[in-house]
């Protein structure tokens, strides 16, 4: 949580933040984000209290029972049962500069605000592996089969079964453009796969959440329908 902040603090301006604390903490808001803890309980005021659905509807749909424990919900979900629902992306952390192999944040919010953009190659990158347990993992791996048919080595594909890395930052800083492939087409829902293109100074080809022009602006990005 430390790399995800300035200075490597778990501190923003005048918040601070506890990161899974104690049973029975004292805090001004309660945040929680879906798979934590499977029971807690913080001492906080109720409307301060906050639930962030971290799956799109097409994976997990939350009951209204859950959802009454909350003052507010931040969901990709259009019909979640509550009052008070902000139709929104879950603001799930990037991955670029996340060292697998040493388990830790390679490039933290300071690393990354120093990142000037390198000189890179007129070239698409994509991570994916070569898993084709599910239907959306084949019909990836056919599409990025008809890419390269039709791009040569314009198409440079990195992930388990063909260029290995460690960190996606290696796949993304080196080349101009990036394609992402979301693993869901749902409104208000994207995720760091967006997020880390852009944090490698990479222009995204993108494949994902229909409404994405209301969070980026049109110029940032191409959006392609798969």
């Amino acid at each position: 949580m430390d790399r995800l902040c300035p200075g490597r603090q778990t501190r923003w301006d005048r918040c601070d933040f506890l990161l899974n604390p104690p049973r029975d903490t004292a805090c001004d808001y309660w945040i929680v984000f879906a798979g934590s803890r499977e029971r807690d309980r913080m001492h906080c005021a109720p409307e301060n209290t906050l639930f962030i659905a971290g799956e799109p509807p097409s994976k997990k749909i939350y009951p209204e029972n859950f959802y009454r424990q909350f003052h507010r919900v931040v969901s990709s979900h259009a019909a979640d049962p509550h009052p008070r629902v902000t139709p929104s992306a879950p603001g799930l952390n990037w991955h670029v500069g996340l060292s697998r192999e040493a388990d830790r944040y390679q490039y933290g919010y300071d690393e990354l605000n120093r990142l000037a953009p390198p000189a890179k190659s007129n070239k698409i990158s994509v991570v994916c592996s070569n898993l084709t347990t599910t239907p959306g993992q084949r019909q990836r791996l056919a599409l990025l089969d008809h890419l390269k048919a039709a791009l040569g080595d314009a198409i440079v594909h990195y992930g388990r079964g063909f260029t290995p890395i460690s960190d996606k930052m290696d796949a993304i800083l080196p080349h101009r453009f990036h394609l992402v492939l979301e693993n869901s087409c749902s409104p208000d829902y994207w995720t760091e796969k967006l997020s880390d293109a852009y944090l490698g100074w990479a222009y995204p080809i993108y494949a994902g959440c229909p409404n994405i022009g209301d969070y980026f602006p049109a110029a940032g990005f191409t959006a392609v329908d798969v």
